[in-house]
């Protein structure tokens, strides 16, 4: 293993991180300047892993928020002995704008989580998840310059990421994770998709899938006859395809096949149950039940959809607070999907020791899809 043991998690109110530059020429607090320019490589990393994970959380928005990735600063705060460790810390220039909004959402400490757990993966030889384009002269950089006898350890002092404080980074490090830097391609694709929007003027389907959200052509006769009233339902494509660099689907070349997924007894039987729920009023549990919301009902008729596709034996609960549960069990892993306003909370556990896995979403995005495909990967 190539993270470095650590007693606990170095915690700092007010720092971040701690670059550790380890090695004879590091000795006595010794930091060439041209190690600077690692330093800051290190900074537009974590700004492409946050962009990242905000568009994810937020995959029907075009734009990202004005200044989002300035915001995401971090500043030099000190050199310690010893190593030549440098400390760095949120900027407080913009610490007072930092875009915690979405439901207090800390981008910078999620990106550093992110960009260990890939560095810790590429130091133990598996495989790294696809990585942002952007990133790829900055994974260079970081390891830029580091001779025979160098090394670098990344520690977070925010006290976030506990279960992996700290992780090496060497060239080889930077090697494997250029390796997984999204490069564009075209190709076939088959797949599963949820039907978000139909636009008649340009005959085209909006579809959700886990491979993105994209437009389809499809004949204006097929859309009439077939998808007029297809929105919320599961389908199934296949297309020749353009990949881009952030990994999903950024045009379709050449649609191939696109058809209704046929309505099962489990669709049908769920449907009635949400038919039920969309009926509660205001106060149907002894005055305390809430009615729930439109937005609610729509993620969850998508859902139910693409769930009965998968999965059977899938229960609908309604919420005091106006939410939609769905339960359901697929060999031994028991699955909670919670719908409120404005979140979606996936929660998985299997027979095992290990605790419950969780992560929270803020539409149907397509990682959400992703962990519904495929929920071993999900709770491993």
């Amino acid at each position: 293993m190539d993270i470095v043991e650590v007693e606990s998690p170095e915690r700092d109110d007010d720092g971040f991180a701690t670059l550790r530059f380890e090695g004879l020429r590091f000795a006595h607090a010794n930091l060439p300047l041209d190690f600077f320019d690692n330093i800051a490589a290190y900074q537009r990393i974590l700004r492409e892993l946050a962009v990242e994970i905000w568009r994810e959380k937020n995959p029907e928005k075009a734009r990202l928020p004005k200044g989002f990735r300035n915001q995401l600063s971090l500043s030099f705060a000190a050199l310690s002995n010893g190593s030549a460790r440098a400390a760095v810390r949120r900027d407080p220039f913009y610490d007072a704008t930092l875009p915690l909004q979405d439901h207090g959402v800390d981008y910078l400490s999620l990106a550093q989580a992110r960009f260990f757990r890939e560095a810790q993966a590429a130091n133990d030889n598996l495989t790294v998840n696809p990585l942002p384009h952007a990133m790829r002269s900055d994974l260079k950089l970081l390891a830029d310059d580091l001779a025979e006898g160098d090394r670098l350890n990344i520690v977070s002092t925010n006290g976030v990421t506990r279960s992996n404080p700290s992780v090496r980074y060497s060239p080889v490090t930077a090697y494997r994770m250029i390796d997984a830097v999204r490069r564009p391609q075209a190709k076939e694709i088959s797949g599963r998709a949820i039907v978000s929007g139909i636009d008649d003027p340009l005959e085209k389907l909006k579809l959700t899938s886990k491979y993105g959200v994209f437009s389809f052509p499809i004949s204006r006769e097929r859309l009439r006859n077939e998808f007029s009233n297809s929105l919320n339902q599961t389908v199934t494509f296949s297309a020749f395809v353009r990949i881009g660099i952030k990994g999903t689907i950024s045009q379709v070349i050449e649609a191939r096949s696109i058809e209704r997924y046929p309505v099962q007894s489990e669709g049908l039987r769920l449907g009635t149950r949400l038919d039920e729920l969309a009926l509660l009023k205001e106060g149907w549990r002894d005055g305390i039940g809430n009615q729930i919301a439109k937005r609610t009902m729509h993620w969850a008729r998508d859902l139910s959809n693409y769930l009965s596709a998968l999965y059977s034996g899938i229960s609908a609960f309604p919420t005091d607070s106006g939410g939609v549960n769905f339960e359901f069990t697929h060999e031994n892993i028991e699955i909670i999907l919670s719908l409120t306003d404005d979140v979606i909370l996936l929660e998985a556990f299997d027979d095992s020791d290990a605790d419950m896995k969780s992560q929270a979403f803020f539409a149907v995005t397509p990682k959400l899809l992703s962990h519904l495909d495929d929920l071993g990967e999900f709770i491993a």
